[in-house]
C-alpha cells in the first residue's frame, strides 16, 4: 500500500507540474469553448473517475481513480498528445497517444502502459461534453512482471 501512495504523490506531481506549463500557453484546439478540465466515468477493464487536464499545446495528463472486478483500487496517470489533425481513416475521429504509470491496491503492483484513444464532442448536446474510448496495453514491472490490456469507454465534461 506505501507504493500505491507514493505513486500517487508522484502523479500528483507531475499533473501539477504539467498545468503549471499549460497555464503559460494556449489552450488546446479540441477543447475549444470549454474549460481546461475534464471530471468523467470510466467502464471496462476497471470502473471508476476520470480526470483530464489540458496542459501545454496538444498535451494533458489523464487520471484514473478506478476499482477492478476484485475490488481492487486502481492508480492510472498518463500524460497524453492529442492529435490535432484527425486521421482521416478514423472518419474524422481525433486521436491521442501516451505513456503512463498504474498502481494496484490488491497486489502493491506497479506498471508502465501505452494508451491509446480517441474522443467525440457531443456538442448537438452540449460543447462541454466529450464521448471517448482508449486502449491501454502494459506492462507490471513491480511486485511481479505480468502483461495486461486495458480498456474503457468513457464520458467526460470539461469545466
Amino acid at each position: 500500500m506505501k507504493k500505491v501512495i507514493t505513486l500517487l504523490l508522484l502523479m500528483l506531481i507531475f499533473s501539477t507540474s504539467v498545468l503549471a506549463v499549460g497555464k503559460t500557453s494556449k489552450k488546446n484546439s479540441s477543447s475549444s469553448g470549454s474549460g481546461d478540465v475534464g471530471v468523467g466515468l470510466i467502464v471496462g477493464s476497471f470502473n471508476g473517475l476520470n480526470l483530464r487536464f489540458l496542459g501545454a499545446g496538444n498535451s494533458a495528463v489523464n487520471l484514473d481513480i478506478a476499482w477492478n472486478h476484485d475490488s481492487d483500487v486502481l492508480l492510472a496517470a498518463d500524460y497524453i498528445i492529442n492529435n490535432k489533425k484527425p486521421i482521416q481513416s478514423l472518419n474524422g475521429f481525433p486521436i491521442y497517444y501516451g505513456l503512463g504509470l498504474k498502481a494496484c491496491s490488491g497486489d502493491d503492483s506497479l506498471g508502465f502502459r501505452f494508451i491509446l484513444g480517441t474522443n467525440f464532442r457531443l456538442t448537438d448536446i452540449d460543447k462541454n461534453l466529450e464521448l471517448f474510448l482508449e486502449l491501454a496495453p502494459g506492462l507490471t514491472v513491480i511486485d511481479h512482471t505480468d502483461g495486461y490490456i486495458d480498456l474503457g469507454l468513457g464520458l467526460r465534461y470539461y469545466f
